[in-house]
């Protein structure tokens, strides 16, 4: 599968998918940017933004709704914009199977198939490889009752489910960003090997710098001895940054030279739980919410970081820095830590005290001299964007069994 076709030219792969927008940075993004390091790429996508995406934000960049232009090139990756109909977050058009077929690829990679337009050119595929790629799809059902989540199941099997179901069909295999995914939407994967594509992180942002670590923590005075801890995210109730900043408490009461940089949420946010706690002296750094490359200065300048609940980008992001990470051992991020040496994944981490999240912490602190910073960041290679495009590749050459990872 890997290299050239027996004539000596790259393999050829087309990507399908309703939405590309560049500017997002999302996955199908870095997938095109990786795969183009080494084949032929080909993007075939609709001429319209994301509706995600709101008036507001595409103003703000001056990003138009449509695209005027049909055709381009993003990082050495050929993009093709087919003019088509849009319903809600579904993209139509009947070019697409005969596009697909007059690139004639070696691989076809249908992306986020409940948009319709990958789906549309399956029968187009001609026997080659493919892959069907899912994304996160929990956030449909998380707002529902009991009854009403039994109701959709029902709906949703009769419409989009038949959609995956025809569209999984003889393909080599699935991938899906989360377990949850995968779980929700096994019973449409025809037998077809499943594995997991988590999200990847952008390798030429996030990475290991140690000049960096020592300018930042030079920055906030901060001794080589001193255990720097970070929490990142914006603010939301439900991701528990008042308990975490508890714990701290607890940890510091018990002697620990450490600090607390919290990233994102406002000083006013946390003015409650800061004023309410014995922290003081400089022990919690509120830090505004940073561009990317600030961002990853931060993470290099911290020895552990936290989510306490919520899955998000951050944890991979914090990953690439070589950056300890605690999180939550549940089927949304939990098969992100496969290695015990660059991270804790703690089952209920989501539902536990201050008092035992301290002492997580502490467990974190002293399961750092197992692993060099360098070598987290080198183990933790899979989750870049570097090698997303090898691991569908190597993924559709040897799909195997359904696998947990």
């Amino acid at each position: 599968m890997v290299g050239n076709n027996s004539n000596g030219r790259p393999k050829k792969v087309v990507v399908l998918i309703g939405y590309f927008d560049t500017f997002s940075g999302y996955q199908e993004i870095g997938l095109a940017r990786s795969l183009a390091q080494d084949y032929e790429v080909h993007v075939i996508t609709s001429d319209q933004v994301n509706p995600i995406f709101t008036d507001e934000h595409l103003g703000r960049i001056g990003q138009p709704r449509r695209y005027t232009e049909l055709t381009g090139k993003y990082c050495d990756a050929n993009i093709i914009r087919l003019p088509s109909r849009h319903v809600r977050a579904m993209a139509f058009n009947r070019r697409v199977g005969s596009t697909l077929a007059a690139l004639d690829p070696d691989i076809v990679i249908q992306m986020m198939p409940g948009q319709i337009m990958p789906s549309l050119a399956t029968r187009a595929s001609g026997g080659k490889p493919r892959a069907v790629i899912f994304g996160d799809n929990r956030a449909m059902w998380a707002y529902l009752s009991p009854f009403q989540q039994k109701v959709k199941e029902v709906v949703f099997t009769l419409t989009k489910g038949l959609v995956y179901w025809l569209t999984v069909r003889k393909a080599a295999v699935v991938l899906c960003y989360t377990q949850d995914t995968r779980n929700r939407l096994r019973k449409f994967f025809s037998g077809v090997p499943s594995h997991l594509l988590p999200l990847a992180f952008d390798d030429e942002i996030f990475r290991y710098d140690q000049r960096l670590r020592d300018e930042v923590r030079a920055e906030f005075g901060f001794t080589e001895s001193t255990r720097v801890f970070l929490l990142v995210g914006k603010y939301k109730r439900e991701k528990r940054f008042e308990e975490f900043i508890e714990a701290f408490g607890e940890l510091r009461r018990g002697g620990s030279d450490s600090r607390l940089l919290v990233v994102g949420p406002s000083l006013e946010q946390l003015r409650g739980v800061l004023d309410s706690s014995s922290l003081t002296g400089g022990a919690v750094i509120v830090a505004p919410f940073a561009d990317h490359a600030r961002l990853n200065a931060l993470m290099n300048a911290a020895d552990v970081g936290i989510w306490p609940a919520m899955p998000a980008i951050t944890i991979q992001q914090a990953m690439g820095s070589g950056l300890f990470v605690v999180i939550n051992d549940d089927d949304l991020v939990g098969h992100l830590v496969q290695d015990d040496r660059v991270g804790m994944k703690i089952l209920g981490l989501a539902d536990q005290s201050p008092e035992q999240m301290a002492q997580a912490l502490d467990s974190a602190v002293r399961r750092l001299a197992v692993s060099s910073r360098q070598e987290r960041a080198s183990i933790n290679h899979w989750l870049s964007i570097d090698g997303l495009g090898r691991r569908v590749i190597d993924l559709l050459a040897n799909p195997g069994e359904t696998r947990e990872s």
